[in-house]
């Protein structure tokens, strides 16, 4: 399957360690996508500084195609990251956003290279939401992560352009108090709502009913849980975007729909299987550095 990451691409940068990651919520998403054996794009902005050169190895030492791809003489921009027992805390090192300040404005040749793409990711980061209905329009599938920053205008502004949503949620509450906030985000038009929460795991609502799993652990602490929701996001959407695929396309070659039941029973083990793969590789990118590996020393 091929898949395609617009938005964002920083460095994390680790104090403790004295070394600096490449990373970002795209990025990383192309990354986990060519881990996991797919075939992954990057179009974002890349700064003129050495850190823009270690993302740009790194992404292309992933495979990760990356000729759509801006680039400027603006800053890259710098996270800090401090663990505790394998647990980070991200803070920004910048006082800017390299993609607020130089932002995305897709063209129709990038159009026809997202219109190749069998899913698109993209995030509140990569500040292309007013464009987001025609990159819709290509065909392709949307994931749309709203991390824990959104807002209800921004849902019911980007909602309809958006075939997944995924949720950041405090992992302290319970998913009682999360579910109705789930509840409240498909009733702004989200059709199918994502919310993942740390330890206490995933949890699924397509607008019939609610879907639970804990994460997968590995049989070793975990060495770094910076991408687990990245990868988490990466191993669902692809997934579910290869079930819903499969339906459409065997619906439009034999021109015949299901009965109501066995959609239903589709659907739901479609998005248990599609949970079972996010929690698998983020298990997996628990055991790398930071997001996925390819430290330098820290500048």
């Amino acid at each position: 399957m091929k898949v395609l990451g617009i938005g964002d691409s920083v460095v994390d940068q680790y104090p403790q360690r004295g070394k600096q990651y490449p990373g970002g919520n795209s990025a990383n998403f192309c990354v986990y996508a060519s881990m996991a054996g797919h075939q992954a794009s990057y179009l974002g902005v890349l700064g003129g500084d050495v850190h823009a050169d270690h993302i740009r190895r790194s992404l292309s030492g992933f495979d990760v195609d990356l000729t759509h791809t801006r680039n400027t003489e603006l800053p890259t921009n710098l996270c800090r990251v401090t663990l505790t027992n394998g647990n980070r805390e991200i803070e920004d090192s910048t006082d800017y956003d390299l993609f607020s300040s130089c932002p995305i404005l897709l063209d129709d040749a990038d159009f026809k290279y997202i219109a190749r793409h069998d899913l698109v990711h993209t995030s509140l980061y990569a500040h292309i939401d007013d464009q987001l209905v025609a990159v819709r329009e290509t065909g392709a599938m949307v994931a749309y992560d709203y991390s824990n920053f959104w807002s209800t205008e921004l849902v019911r502004s980007t909602c309809q352009a958006v075939d997944i949503g995924f949720f950041s949620f405090p992992s302290s509450r319970s998913w009682e108090e999360g579910k109705q906030r789930m509840l409240d985000l498909h009733s702004l038009g989200c059709g199918l709502v994502v919310a993942t929460a740390g330890k206490r795991g995933a949890c699924v609502y397509n607008g019939r009913r609610f879907y639970e799993k804990m994460p997968y652990h590995l049989e070793v602490p975990p060495v770094d849980t910076l991408g687990a929701g990245d990868a988490f996001l990466t191993g669902f959407s692809i997934r579910y975007t290869q079930g819903m695929k499969l339906r459409k396309n065997m619906e439009a070659n034999l021109h015949m729909e299901w009965q109501r039941d066995d959609w239903e029973d589709y659907e739901d083990r479609l998005i248990e299987n599609s949970m079972a793969a996010g929690n698998l590789i983020a298990s997996y990118v628990c055991g790398i550095e930071a997001a996925f590996g390819c430290g330098l020393e820290l500048k």
